[in-house]
């Protein structure tokens, strides 16, 4: 479906979290990766902890709960921008490329409290009955964003004029949307929620299974010389236990070391 093909809410929805096709990448650190390929697993930030402070009024969930997430981009295509903004001060950061499909096809229970997944994290019961903490069913969506000055939703640089926005729907696809100063980013967003009566963590992790990692594709930071690559890529291999699959980067020699 095409973005001006987007008339109805249910439209909206089909589209957002019915697209289970492509590729997805998420911008991090070195250290961070060799934190997902040691402990195999994602890990998902409480939403109010996020770098975006103003998504908060956007993400509300109701008493007792809390959405965690994990952020991609929808787009192969390399973005200086992207490489400036994540991987925080690391000075070799990373891209993870994946298969949008492979999440799909993820158990909703493998979702742990600690890196080490030694406690995994109940799934919400199907009769509605809630423990002291656990999980709702994880959903994969791309983020939609909301130009405040119009009053109107963007999907793909695109705004959904066929659709008013109100309290309501705000409320109905909260945490799918963000504001457009960060509509370059084109986020696709895994995410899920924690009903808990208890102090509730900072983080959670997404187990990852060994196909997902034979799978993902590591593309370093530009400024990189292949001399260093090299020597990553077999520190990484090790760490993995595996044979990685990397791709040099499309901007390489093009731009400096970006802190």
């Amino acid at each position: 479906m095409r973005t001006e093909e987007i008339n109805s809410i249910l439209d909206l929805k089909h589209r957002i979290y019915g697209k289970k096709t492509g590729k997805i990448c998420h911008y991090t650190s070195l250290e961070s990766l060799f934190c997902i390929l040691k402990n195999r697993s994602f890990r998902l930030t409480r939403y109010d902890l996020l770098n975006d402070k103003a998504e908060k009024e956007l993400s509300k969930c109701k008493r007792g709960e809390n959405r965690y997430i994990v952020s991609f981009t929808g787009t192969t295509k390399e973005s200086v921008a992207m490489w400036s903004l994540y991987g925080k001060h690391s000075s070799i950061k990373i891209r993870i490329e994946c298969s949008r499909g492979q999440f799909f096809s993820m158990p909703n229970d493998n979702f742990y409290f600690d890196s080490n997944k030694k406690s995994k994290i109940p799934v919400e019961n199907l009769l509605g009955v809630v423990n002291d903490i656990s999980k709702r069913s994880f959903t994969i969506s791309d983020v939609i964003y909301f130009d405040k000055r119009r009053q109107k939703l963007k999907l793909s640089g695109k705004p959904l004029n066929e659709i008013n926005v109100d309290e309501i729907l705000i409320s109905d696809f909260a945490g799918t949307i963000k504001y457009d100063a960060w509509e370059y980013e084109r986020e696709t967003r895994l995410s899920t929620i924690l009903t808990s009566k208890e102090a509730i963590p900072t983080h959670i992790y997404l187990d990852l299974s060994e196909p997902f990692i034979e799978n993902m594709t590591i593309t370093f930071c530009p400024w990189v010389d292949d001399t260093l690559c090299a020597e990553l890529q077999k520190v990484l291999n090790s760490v993995a236990g595996i044979e990685l699959n990397y791709r040099k980067s499309e901007l390489y020699g093009e731009i400096d070391n970006i802190n």
